[in-house]
């Protein structure tokens, strides 16, 4: 019973280490250039979301699958979709995370693009995130959509203290 409750410890304690790092919330972004800011959407719904972490990325790396629904309620219209990334800070100094991010819509691949985001000039949005991985996406009307974000991330088995 003991070598039960140690191995639960030792599993919650690894799920709440990894939640500060698995990030998955994609959101509508606008913008021009390099610069974009995060937007509501009244129409753009995500419906579902499943975040799951295996220690597959190999030592010290876990990788983190995300698989979004989207439902569009409104008109047929393409949005530029963004993946948001906050840097983290080392000693003292922002350093980026590098997420290898691949994306797939409806289970195709689709390119990326790097871009840097930036306050929503309304205000309305919560402060943007360093970096923002956008790609474009066309929903049909009523049309409900597939996202699926892979990327790894850092971390240990081990915990200290």
């Amino acid at each position: 019973m003991k070598r039960i409750t140690s191995l639960y410890i030792v599993v919650c304690s690894l799920i709440l280490c990894l939640a500060n790092t698995a990030h998955a919330d994609d959101a509508v972004y606008n913008g021009d250039g390099i610069d974009v800011y995060p937007l509501e959407s009244a129409d753009i719904q995500m419906v579902a979301e499943v975040i799951t972490v295996s220690d597959k990325g190999g030592r010290d790396r876990f990788e983190v699958d995300v698989d979004m629904t989207f439902k569009n309620h409104g008109a047929q219209t393409t949005v530029q979709m963004g993946f948001p990334i906050l840097s983290d800070w080392v000693d003292g100094e922002r350093v980026e995370f590098d997420p290898h991010l691949r994306t797939w819509v409806n289970g195709k691949e689709v390119e990326i693009s790097k871009k840097r985001g930036v306050p929503n000039p309304l205000g309305k949005v919560p402060d943007p995130s360093d970096a923002v991985y956008t790609y474009p996406v066309t929903f049909g009307q009523n049309e409900t959509i597939k996202i699926k974000h892979q990327y790894a991330v850092g971390g240990s088995f081990y915990s200290e203290g």
